[in-house]
């Protein structure tokens, strides 16, 4: 059985494009979302899923269980994949890049975009979790920013800019991961 060693991190401020960059991942392996453990645990404890419940869910699991909180749920699911690699979606903080590099060798990827564009794309696509008022979602920024999102960005090792269209940063996407498969990981 081959033991996974490797995580392509992909990280952005909501509405940046990940859900996109998850698609094209899709194609090359298995993809671990720290989100889902967060919605997986409201529908537990039957909390409405929507942005302001999730976010202080998340910041409640990390405050109760310790800030690696979410990242430990990640690694137990992690420890089936058979696969060389994984795609790990939503990493909050420079504290959770270090619990998984401590297992594992993480190559973070962050898609980039200005506020303005993205509070845009987050009203017009009406998601289940997303905001729908201005208001919301800066304050769905803050909450972002206050987990520490920004070091995690900022210290990306490949920034994919998502100023064009959808096929572009699909395409994007594309090259980044293969040549983190075939020329970083192999």
């Amino acid at each position: 059985m081959i033991i996974m060693k490797y995580i392509i991190g992909l990280v952005g401020m909501p509405g940046s494009g990940k859900s996109t960059a998850l698609e094209i991942a899709k194609q090359f392996g298995e993809v671990v979302v720290m989100g889902d453990v967060v919605r997986e645990e409201a529908k537990n404890r039957n909390i409405p899923i929507n942005s302001q419940n999730l976010g202080q869910l998340a910041k409640s699991l990390r405050n109760q269980y310790g800030p690696d909180a979410i990242a430990q749920k990640c690694i137990q699911k992690m420890q089936s994949i058979t696969n060389d690699f994984c795609f790990l979606d939503g990493i909050r903080s420079k504290h959770e890049m270090t619990v998984f590099a401590e297992k594992y060798l993480i190559k973070v990827v962050a898609i980039i975009v200005p506020d303005h564009i993205r509070h845009q794309w987050l009203i017009s696509r009406n998601r289940q979790d997303d905001s729908s008022s201005i208001d919301d979602i800066l304050e769905r920024d803050k909450r972002e920013l206050d987990f520490g999102v920004q070091t995690v960005i900022e210290n990306a090792d490949f920034q994919i800019e998502n100023l064009g269209t959808i096929e572009e940063l699909k395409l994007n996407c594309e090259k980044t991961f293969k040549e983190l498969i075939f020329n970083d990981f192999s």
